[in-house]
């Protein structure tokens, strides 16, 4: 069975699909190759429970807080249950000072969408699969370690938000 994966905001990295695995990759304009030229802030083209696994990679800091609910929303909204979402940030003082970055992320940032997440407010549910800080070699400053830290985390999808019972513990 072919698996339909998505790749939000894939700039220079276009992922490829193979005879496992279908990659549809969506970024916000056509500078790069891509599939789908969107705003994910306007919701993603897809169908309810169609998506097996989401990667993204440097985008989400380049989303307004006031948007990031909505987005984790989409894509719990398209991804199927037990669905896989990989997502890469930048953290540290120097990647929060880039001009496009409009939200900050730092080593416990996956809480927010995890154990500190009320599903029935915010409309979707995950569990937290693995996180971890990665350091990658950069040219900007050498002397400031923190730029070239990464977050890196796992976000597996639980449906339904609420239990038969109808509580709010999921």
């Amino acid at each position: 069975m072919v698996t339909k994966n998505l790749h939000l905001g894939n700039g220079r990295k276009y992922m490829k699909s193979d005879k496992e695995s279908e990659w549809i990759n969506i970024d916000k304009d056509g500078f790069f190759k891509t599939d789908i030229i969107r705003d994910i802030t306007k919701g993603l083209p897809f169908d309810d429970d169609s998506i097996d696994e989401i990667y993204t990679a440097h985008l989400l800091e380049h989303i307004s807080p006031d948007d990031i609910h909505f987005v984790m929303r989409e894509m719990y909204r398209v991804c199927k249950d037990k669905s896989l979402i990989k997502i890469v940030v930048p953290m540290g003082n120097g990647w929060s000072n880039f001009p496009e970055h409009k939200s900050p992320w730092n080593k416990k940032s996956w809480v927010f969408f995890t154990i500190w997440n009320v599903p029935l407010q915010t409309g979707y549910n995950f569990k937290d699969v693995g996180h971890a800080i990665i350091k990658v070699p950069t040219e900007i400053d050498e002397d400031d370690e923190s730029y070239g830290e990464e977050l890196h985390f796992g976000l597996e999808v639980n449906k339904p938000l609420e239990k038969k019972d109808g509580s709010n513990k999921c």
